[in-house]
């Protein structure tokens, strides 16, 4: 979404008492001239919205214009402090595009054949996390949040180097995992799989997507730092401190997307893509909304659509993929090729299958506001998640959210997060193209009053698990944690 610059550049208030201080790798908008853009991403936009509401404090790296320091103003709440940092290029090639993406991503996602990594990495990548922990010590000399929370797998050592800094009375410091936390056998991929361990047991609390991500960190804390201790209540003893490792999966602001949804601008909006792509006149189509990133199984989706059409050619003119496909990361290698396969991965559907009035895929390759792809998701026949792998997936419950009332199915990977909440969404194995085929025939058959009831319990499943139990969850599991400490004192 685009918005005109709704912004006051300002310092840090000295007299700020905020509930959060959040931190990031990446900042939430991105400003061009007098335009305020929102990258892609259902995190970053879950957390921009929270602190629009609560108020608090950002820390994150500049990738865009406009001041160091600014205040993000908002109509629903008292809006945020945004404090941006200025990282020297080089050294943040390689700490994000190297270390972070070419290291961390693939080997935790179990996908040791794209890693990359180079001897220079890693001190850059720590380098970078001091960085990020003086700027928080910085702020922390006139701000007084609740809890300091970093985020993610670029910032695993920013705890470890800011108890270096012996800032008094310093917040509880939290941490999330937003992507799968690896089997103990995967983790040995990464040469400072030690280094990276140590510096998620400097929190205080730190939380994991699933139960079994939850479960491997345990394992792999046990089985490479020395002196750990698992207690029967599930805390961490370390170098004479107490860590709290939970499961807390993240959502989505499910009512925000039902009204987004319903809105008839929005539903414009998206009706205007769809004619303007060759699906006008009440077209069925599935939606699929991804980074192009490897982890998404696109070449897997190619693969389920080519035994769709095989296996069912009666659906041939009759309904289409549109894919929106954001390309990432164009700066790495591996991914521009990547991307080039996808490429010629469509290509390929649609000169097999299509013909001049009608092709299988109708790919986009541009973000989409919000409030477009809500409207998309409303009018969509269904949704396709293929990942092989993924932290949650919140796409999948966007679309639930903005299907209130309809009937469109959700065709959830087994390999996400999200279907290890939703336990009778329908599930798919992009592994297998053919059962994944299946399955999308014989639910798209359903009729429409029975898909519509289940998309009504697969919503209140994603409501009782929103984004405010996600932040409920990280604030109640402090005040516990704080109560076991006092316990052990007394």
């Amino acid at each position: 979404m685009d918005n005109k610059m709704d912004i006051d550049e300002r310092s840090i208030l000295s007299d700020q008492n905020s509930r959060f201080l959040v931190v990031t790798n990446r900042e939430p908008i991105v400003i061009k001239g007098d335009q305020i853009k929102h990258p892609a991403g259902g995190v970053s936009q879950s957390l921009h919205r929270l602190l629009l509401k609560e108020g608090g404090i950002w820390i994150a790296s500049r990738d865009s214009g406009g001041p160091d320091q600014l205040h993000v103003e908002s109509s629903e709440g008292p809006g945020y402090d945004l404090e941006r940092m200025n990282i020297p290029a080089n050294l943040k090639s390689e700490f994000y595009e190297g270390f972070s993406n070419d290291v961390l991503w693939p080997a935790f996602h179990g996908c040791p054949e794209f890693m990359a990594p180079a001897p220079s990495f890693y001190s850059s990548y720590d380098q970078v996390n001091q960085m990020f922990a003086r700027k928080i010590g910085k702020v922390l000399c006139t701000a007084n949040p609740s809890v300091v929370w970093i985020h993610d797998y670029q910032l695993t050592r920013v705890a470890l180097w800011l108890r270096k800094e012996h800032i008094p009375n310093l917040p509880p410091l939290a941490f999330f995992c937003h992507i799968p936390w690896p089997k103990k056998e995967h983790l040995t991929y990464i040469s400072e799989h030690k280094e990276i361990i140590e510096g998620l047991l400097s929190h205080d609390l730190i939380g994991f997507q699933t139960e079994q991500d939850r479960e491997n960190f345990l394992q792999a804390t046990t089985s490479f730092i020395r002196n750990t201790e698992i207690r029967p209540d599930g805390m961490i003893r370390w170098n004479d401190r107490l860590i709290k490792a939970i499961s807390m999966p993240i959502g989505v602001d499910s009512a925000m997307f039902d009204r987004m949804a319903n809105n008839p601008r929005n539903l414009a909006k998206a009706h205007a893509i769809l004619t303007a792509n060759q699906l006008g006149n009440n077209a069925r189509f599935l939606i699929s909304v991804d980074r192009m990133d490897y982890t998404k199984g696109f070449i897997q989706r190619f693969e389920i659509l080519r035994k769709l059409f095989s296996i069912n050619p009666e659906l041939r003119g009759k309904i289409s993929l549109l894919q929106i496909a954001v390309p990432t990361r164009t700066g790495q290698k591996v991914y521009r090729n990547h991307q080039e396969k996808i490429r010629q991965g469509v290509l390929a559907i649609n000169q097999e299958f299509g013909d001049k009035n009608w092709l299988p895929i109708i790919s986009i390759e541009e973000t989409l506001d919000q409030e477009t792809l809500s409207g998309l998701y409303r009018l969509a026949e269904g949704a396709l998640i293929t990942s092989t792998i993924d932290g949650m997936n919140l796409v999948s419950q966007e679309f639930l959210a903005s299907q209130h009332g309809g009937h469109g199915v959700l065709f959830l990977s087994r390999y996400t997060g999200t279907a290890t909440i939703l336990k009778n969404a329908t599930a798919i194995d992009p592994l297998d193209p053919l059962q994944s085929a299946e399955t999308i025939i014989s639910e798209l058959a359903l009729p429409i009053e029975l898909r519509r009831n289940r998309n009504l319990s697969l919503l209140e499943q994603i409501r009782q698990n929103d984004i405010s139990h996600w932040i409920s969850s990280l604030m109640s599991n402090i005040s516990s944690y704080a109560n076991i400490k006092k316990s052990l004192v007394a």
